[in-house]
C-alpha cells in the first residue's frame, strides 16, 4: 500500500515488486515503458480472487480487479484515485488474510475497475514463478520454494543459487 503514498506523486509510473523477484539476464523489456497495466492475473490469481470474495463478500466484488501482490505497476492517476477511496476501517480486517491483495482488491472494487482490466500483457512474463516452464523467456522471475509446479519444495535460497547456476539471474 506505500506504493500509494503521495510521497511518489513525482513520478508517473511505480512498480514495486516482492523482495523475492529478480529481473532476468539479457532482459529487454521495460516494464515502465513497453506495457501498460496494473498486475498478474493468470488462473492462480482468479483461484485466490474467488476465494478473497468469499472471504469478504461485503468488501469484495468479483466483478472487479484483483492482481497478485508479487508485481504492481500503478501510473499516478490510479495512485492517487486508489489512494482517495482507502478506509483504514474496511484495510484493517485485511490484517490476517489476504493483507494487500486483499486491501487493492477493496480499493479496485470501490473504483469499479473491471475484474480482468488493467492486466500486464503476457500472463507470467513480468512475474514468473520460478518452477514454471518457459521461464528462459520471462522478463522477471519470481523465486518460489516449489521445484516443480507439483513438488517438491525447497528453500528459497537453494533455487535462487539455481538460477544463478543456470545463468537466468
Amino acid at each position: 500500500m506505500v506504493m500509494l503514498s503521495p510521497e511518489y506523486d513525482e513520478y508517473d509510473i511505480v512498480v514495486m515488486v516482492d523482495i523475492d523477484m529478480f529481473t532476468r539476464k539479457g532482459m529487454t523489456g521495460n516494464v515502465f515503458t513497453d506495457v501498460s497495466g496494473i498486475g498478474m492475473y493468470t488462473e492462480f490469481q482468479q483461484k485466490l480472487h474467488k476465494g478473497l470474495q468469499r472471504s469478504f463478500p461485503h468488501l469484495i466484488d468479483s466483478r472487479y480487479g484483483y492482481w497478485g501482490g508479487a508485481i504492481w505497476r500503478l501510473e499516478k492517476e490510479w495512485r492517487i484515485k486508489l489512494r482517495n477511496l482507502i478506509s483504514m476501517d474496511e484495510m484493517v480486517q485485511f490484517n490476517k488474510a489476504f493483507v494487500d491483495e486483499g486491501m487493492m482488491a477493496r480499493l479496485a472494487t470501490l473504483a469499479k475497475i473491471p475484474n480482468n482490466a488493467q492486466v500486464l500483457p503476457g500472463g507470467f512474463r513480468w512475474c514468473h514463478c520460478s518452477y514454471r516452464e518457459g521461464i528462459e523467456n520471462a522478463e522477471m522471475i519470481h523465486i518460489r520454494t516449489k521445484v516443480t509446479p507439483i513438488g517438491p519444495k525447497r528453500t528459497k535460497i537453494e533455487n535462487y543459487r539455481e538460477m544463478v547456476k543456470r545463468e537466468l539471474i
